[in-house]
């Protein structure tokens, strides 16, 4: 496997309120990963949405993090490039997000997206496309069919020069290999793109960071 298309890192979206956070911390030293922490208006407290109460032990300097915001809160964001109550949930954390993930179907103005992560302690903004890769470099792009159902979209398209591009859909411990061969094979030498998993580093619909070690393993040795 050539240095140049591996994934600058990759993100498992869905830590939960079992999840051993110690054990994400070690993960993250031996491999570059981001976790993708799931906020929802309606849905905090249920499932791969986790309770509050997680927030204050993901404190750790050694965790990259990033919020994927559905729901409500996705929504006010698109409409006006904010959410107070969102906001200020996330200021009381006492967290630093690298990245927000603004999942939505709604038209976007990426304009709003951006200016909103980056108040966010300039953070950027991720939006997902489900077709082509949109020529706006202001924002980080992320192809997904799939919105978390683990299904394998019927092509992964190419990014323009300067897109930082995201892939996801159908991919865990059993297909990350060879859906990364796919990617190979048509992806630009040299630019960068990461990869994100959600359903299948679960088991019984619980964060299993056995899979997520597996992943890595497929991934990067």
């Amino acid at each position: 496997m050539t240095t140049h298309v591996m994934p600058e890192f990759v993100t498992f979206t869905g830590p939960d309120d079992l999840v051993d956070v110690d054990r994400m911390v070690a993960i993250s030293v031996r491999a570059p990963v981001e976790w993708g922490i799931l906020f929802s208006r309606r849905r905090q407290g249920m499932g791969r949405y986790p309770s509050l109460g997680l927030l204050p032990k993901l404190a750790s300097p050694g965790l990259r993090l990033a919020a994927h915001v559905c729901g409500s809160y996705a929504e006010e964001i698109v409409a006006t490039g904010a959410c107070l109550e969102l906001e200020t949930l996330l200021a009381n954390s006492g967290l630093r997000f690298s990245r927000f993930q603004i999942n939505t179907t709604l038209p976007l103005d990426t304009r709003l997206l951006a200016s909103f992560a980056t108040r966010m302690s300039g953070a950027r903004a991720i939006a997902q496309c489900r077709d082509i890769f949109p020529d706006d470099p202001s924002i980080d792009w992320l192809h997904d069919v799939s919105a978390g159902e683990g299904i394998v979209p019927a092509a992964r398209p190419v990014p323009e020069q300067g897109i930082f591009g995201g892939y996801a859909g159908g991919l865990g411990p059993d297909s990350v290999a060879a859906q990364l061969a796919a990617i190979r094979k048509t992806h630009p030498a040299k630019q960068r793109f990461w990869i994100d998993m959600e359903t299948k580093v679960r088991t019984n619909d619980i964060f299993d960071l056995g899979k997520v070690e597996a992943v890595l393993d497929a991934v990067y040795g």
